[in-house]
């Protein structure tokens, strides 16, 4: 079953807009170079942008991401093991001010 890994965050007020491009450039390029031992890729596709639900519920988060993986385990080695996820982590602890991770099996209630 499908696994999606939800990322919504803010972004530290001084970052500039060239570091927030990276930022979101950063974990776009997760999808092309997050492999496994074999060398394939394993992350299915990411989504994200800027959110912008006009029902007044964010809780002040201005950024979305979605990342999909086939299953929980290979969510479970982009969390525990990929490098590449690891060093942009690492990354980013400087530049989000705010973060939320959310995972949810489609169709698992």
């Amino acid at each position: 079953m499908v696994l999606q890994h939800v990322l919504a965050f803010n972004l530290i007020p001084s970052l500039s807009e060239a570091d927030s491009k990276a930022v979101f450039d950063g974990i776009f390029n997760l999808k092309p170079t997050c492999v496994k031992p074999d060398g394939k890729t394993y992350i299915r596709s990411i989504k994200g942008g800027k959110q912008n639900s006009k029902e007044g519920a964010d809780k002040g988060i201005k950024w979305v991401f979605i990342v999909e993986f086939e299953n929980e385990e290979d969510r479970d080695y982009y969390v525990h093991t990929d490098l590449v996820h690891a060093a942009l982590a690492k990354t980013l602890i400087s530049q989000v001010a705010d973060i939320a991770v959310l995972d949810f099996t489609e169709g698992v209630f």
